[in-house]
């Protein structure tokens, strides 16, 4: 697909640059980002038209699509292929998926759909969010003062609250799991917690998570002390 194609979000069908609306059914037309990676323009389980990458890490890529049904733009996760090989890892994975779908909050970062690809990949469905992570907000502005944390921070707290009422415990609260959206809410700066029960697959496929006796899950430097011991955690784990 060349890199300037336009997609219809209503038949689906893909336009050269020189439309802007859709000559079907005249819906505006939505633009195929520029990239070199090879998997833009895929549809993904009969649903999600891969547009543009937002992102890569350790788990997979994080991806811009088109939501068939609802005719929408939704960020899509793919995890890499070796979490897929192991069949308690897929368990794990569509079990924590499932819980954390529950959770509804707006400052938690709403879960659409999860599930597997013909072709074995694991995949999460959800809103996309345009801002930046704390941790971009850190590296880019130095340190936060003290009256913007505690706006950012309450935030926090009021997902985790409800998360935790859900029966639901992150494990992997850090800045890189903390969005800000810029320009929303009272204070001009408005929260969404991501990657709800991310850090327990990570952990059982074995990667970027200390996986020793007693498996343990998240990020060692923001781990509570009965968290790096593989103890059982709940939600005081994740407001340490």
């Amino acid at each position: 697909m060349p890199d300037t194609d336009r997609i219809c979000p209503r038949c689906n069908q893909v336009w050269g640059p020189d439309h802007q609306f859709c000559p079907v059914d005249g819906h505006t037309l939505l633009v195929v980002a520029k990239t070199d990676d090879s998997r833009v323009g895929q549809v993904v389980d009969g649903r999600f038209t891969l547009l543009g990458v937002l992102g890569t890490g350790g788990m997979g890529a994080v991806y811009r699509a088109l939501q068939h049904t609802m005719e929408r733009e939704v960020a899509i996760k793919i995890l890499r292929r070796s979490f897929a090989e192991d069949p308690g890892t897929v368990q794990r994975f569509l079990q924590e998926a499932k819980f954390a779908s529950k959770v509804h909050h707006p400052n938690v970062i709403t879960l659409f759909d999860f599930g597997q690809t013909a072709e074995g990949e694991l995949y999460l469905a959800m809103e996309l969010l345009r801002g930046r992570t704390l941790r971009d907000v850190q590296d880019e502005e130095g340190p936060i003062d003290l009256s913007r944390a505690g706006a950012i921070l309450g935030q926090v707290c009021d997902a985790l609250g409800a998360a935790h009422e859900g029966g639901v415990v992150h494990r992997d609260l850090k800045p890189e799991n903390i969005f800000v959206l810029e320009g929303a809410g009272s204070t001009g700066e408005f929260v969404k917690v991501i990657d709800f029960g991310i850090a327990k697959v990570q952990a059982v496929a074995g990667t970027e998570a200390i996986t020793q006796a007693g498996m343990v899950f998240g990020t060692p430097q923001y781990m509570s002390p009965e968290q790096a011991l593989g103890q059982e955690v709940d939600g005081r784990s994740d407001l340490y």
